[in-house]
């Protein structure tokens, strides 16, 4: 076995003073007991958890009862959301043997300048940049 060598005191755990120690017991004393809910939770899942009804969840039921999103899929007929003839389901149009074809060969430029000198860019770049 190895010989035991003194621990710096800076890597030695501290020790929680007497105030972290109330502070914890008082945590721990107000903390509720979450494997008795639990249990308490398993013994009895017919009976869902009661729902709060607030002002909020009351006001909150109305707005979604009143969305826009909701009058436009009840007026849809009215809607003018979907008019391109694309996102009508009715007239769907088929592809062409012209959609599927492609350009043959490379792209060839029709006028192509000469490739300038060394000389020549060298005075066309001091130019642009006075």
């Amino acid at each position: 076995m190895p010989p035991k060598t003194a621990v710096p005191p800076h890597l030695k755990p501290k020790r929680p003073s007497k105030q972290e120690l109330d502070a914890i017991n008082i945590y721990l004393d107000q903390k509720p007991d979450f494997d008795k809910l639990v249990t308490e939770a398993k013994q009895d899942p017919q009976q869902p958890p009661a729902k709060q009804e607030t002002d909020y969840n009351r006001k909150l039921d109305a707005a979604v009862k009143d969305n826009i999103m909701d009058q436009v899929a009840k007026e849809s007929s009215d809607s003018t959301a979907s008019t391109h003839a694309l996102h009508q389901g009715e007239t769907q149009t088929m592809a062409k043997m012209e959609d599927h074809q492609a350009q043959p060969g490379p792209v060839i430029a029709e006028k192509m300048e000469a490739p300038a000198s060394k000389d020549e860019l060298k005075k066309r770049a001091e130019e642009l940049n006075k």
